[in-house]
């Protein structure tokens, strides 16, 4: 650095993070401010995401595409989608999150049980969504045999065809 004396400049170095993890930072002197813009993160806005490209999104992955026709005929608990679609609960869990912040399905606490179901149309691209979901896509082999393994674990939930 230009025009910086560094045998009169005092640095002070504080531990970041917690006890004993060995890293420090530089806390004062001038050497901090080039420290702290070397490891900013770049605090870009990102544009709001717009309700049908959430829907889209949603419908785009297989595993949440298949977890959606599961629960056209009513409510079901994780553990019958972990079954029937045979991956595991966290990543159920995950891809029910991200259908829940997208609006498409409503969540039931009971005990330490999750239900799951879908939720009423939003708008009138929702509702043609969900009635393409319950008519149209039953026809497609993998999510015929999810609906097949449903019946016979859950004899109680029907999908029917529409079509």
């Amino acid at each position: 650095m230009v025009g910086i004396d560094s045998k009169r400049v005092k640095r002070r170095w504080s531990v970041v993070s917690g006890q004993g993890s060995g890293r420090r930072a530089l806390t004062s002197g001038p050497g901090a401010a080039i420290f702290v813009w070397t490891n900013m993160v770049a605090q870009h806005k990102q544009p709001p995401v717009r309700p049908a490209d959430l829907l889209f999104r949603a419908f785009a992955d297989p595993t949440r595409l298949r977890i959606l026709h599961l629960l056209t005929p009513g409510e079901l608990c994780v553990c019958d989608l972990v079954d029937v679609l045979r991956v595991p609960q966290p990543k159920v869990s995950r891809h029910l999150a991200y259908l829940r912040r997208a609006g498409l399905v409503l969540a039931r606490r009971d005990g330490l049980w999750t239900h799951y179901q879908l939720a009423p149309a939003q708008n009138t691209l929702h509702g043609k969504l969900l009635d393409c979901l319950a008519c149209c896509l039953g026809g497609l082999p993998e999510l015929a045999a999810d609906a097949k393994k449903l019946r016979a674990r859950r004899p109680d939930r029907v999908i029917a065809a529409c079509c």
